[in-house]
C-alpha cells in the first residue's frame, strides 16, 4: 500500500519484488513509476494502480501517523509456523497508544493490524464489549470493532479501494467459526468479506508490476476457503489427521448463504480476469477467459481440481 508523506514525496511501503526494476520504483513520484514505455502498453496511472490505491493514498501528515505506519508494519513472525508473543505485545501496546492519540482513526491498515494483535495476543481492552454502529448498535468485542472500523474508514475516506481490511475481518470470522458449531454463521460472514475483497480486486486492471501481490492474495484466500471453511480435519484412529474432509453444515440457511457468497467470490475473480484480458495478453489480441489466471483451482492440474 502506498503512503504519502507530504514534505518528502512518495514513500512506498511495499513494492513487491527484489529485482532492480522493483527496487528502483521505491520512493519515486507516481508519474515516474508509471512512465511511458515505448515497448509496452499500459493502462496504469494513479487512478487505476493498486499500489497507489486508486489515487486514495494514506496521508502521513503528522508524526503520529508516520509512526503508526512503521509500527503497523512490524512483522512478528519468527518462522512460517512461529510468532513472537513478546513482539506482538509490544506492537499491540504501541498501537493502542497511537489509537488513544487519534493517530490511526483514519488509517485502515493500522486499525486492522491492532485487531490482529488483539487476536493473537489478547488484552483486557480487546475483550471489552462495545457498540458497533455499523451493525445497528449491537455490542461486539472491541477486537471485532477494530476490523469493522477499518472497513468503514476504507469505504468512506479512501474510495473503497483497499482489499486488506476485508481480508483481516474475514480471517477473524473464519478462525472464530471453523472449530465451533454454534459459531458456524461466522464462516458465512468470512465468505461474505472475502467476496468483498475480490470485488475490490476486480476494479483494478492487472499488470504484474502492480498487481502480482493481489494475485497471491486471491490464491491465498481461495486456499483458506477450501481448507478452513469448506473442509474440516479428518479423523484417524480418533485423532485429527492432516487429511481434510468436506464440512457438513449444521444449519441449512448457513449452507445456502455460504454457497451464495462462495459463488460471488469466484465470480469477482473471473470478472477481474475478464476485465484484464488485454493486459494479460500483452496486446490487442483477445483473451479466452478460462478463469485460470486468477482462479488457479480451475487449472486441470491443480491439487484440488
Amino acid at each position: 500500500s502506498a503512503i504519502h508523506i507530504k514534505q518528502y514525496g512518495t514513500c512506498e511501503i511495499a513494492v513487491p519484488g527484489n529485482t532492480k526494476s522493483a527496487q528502483s520504483k521505491r520512493g519515486k513520484e507516481i508519474a515516474d513509476t508509471f512512465s511511458w514505455n515505448p515497448h509496452k502498453t499500459s493502462r496504469l496511472n494513479p487512478q487505476t494502480s493498486w499500489l497507489y490505491m486508486a489515487s486514495f493514498p494514506i496521508l502521513c501528515d503528522c508524526v503520529g501517523k508516520s509512526l503508526a505506519a512503521l509500527v503497523a508494519n512490524i512483522n512478528c513472525q519468527i518462522s512460517a509456523n512461529l510468532s513472537s508473543g513478546a513482539l506482538y505485545e509490544i506492537k499491540r501496546e504501541l498501537l493502542w497508544v497511537l489509537y488513544d492519540q487519534g493517530c490511526i482513526d483514519d488509517f485502515p491498515f493500522a486499525l486492522a493490524e491492532l485487531g490482529e494483535c488483539e487476536e493473537n495476543c489478547s488484552s483486557d481492552r480487546g475483550f471489552k464489549w462495545v457498540h458497533a454502529e455499523v451493525l445497528g448498535g449491537i455490542n461486539v468485542l472491541m477486537n471485532e470493532r477494530l476490523f469493522l472500523d477499518a472497513i468503514m474508514v476504507a469505504r468512506k475516506k479512501y474510495g473503497d479501494s483497499q482489499v486488506y481490511p476485508y481480508c483481516y475481518a474475514g480471517h477473524y470470522h473464519k478462525d472464530a467459526g471453523r472449530e465451533s458449531v454454534p459459531q458456524e454463521y461466522r464462516l458465512v460472514e468470512a465468505l461474505r468479506l472475502y467476496s468483498h475483497a475480490a470485488r475490490v480486486m476486480s476494479r483494478y486492471p492487472f499488470e504484474p508490476s502492480d498487481s502480482m501481490q493481489l494475485v497471491k492474495t486471491s490464491t491465498k484466500l481461495a486456499d483458506l476457503i477450501g481448507d478452513d471453511i469448506l473442509a474440516i480435519p479428518g479423523d484417524r484412529n480418533g485423532k485429527k489427521s492432516k487429511k481434510r474432509k468436506p464440512r457438513q453444515w449444521q444449519e441449512k440457511n448457513n449452507s445456502i448463504a455460504a454457497a451464495t457468497w462462495l459463488l460471488s467470490f469466484y465470480d469477482y475473480l473471473l470478472l477481474w480476469e475478464e476485465n484484464s484480458g488485454d493486459m494479460l495478453k500483452g496486446g490487442d489480441q483477445p483473451l479466452s477467459c478460462t478463469g485460470r489466471q486468477f482462479v488457479e483451482i480451475l487449472n486441470p492440474g491443480h491439487k484440488k481440481a
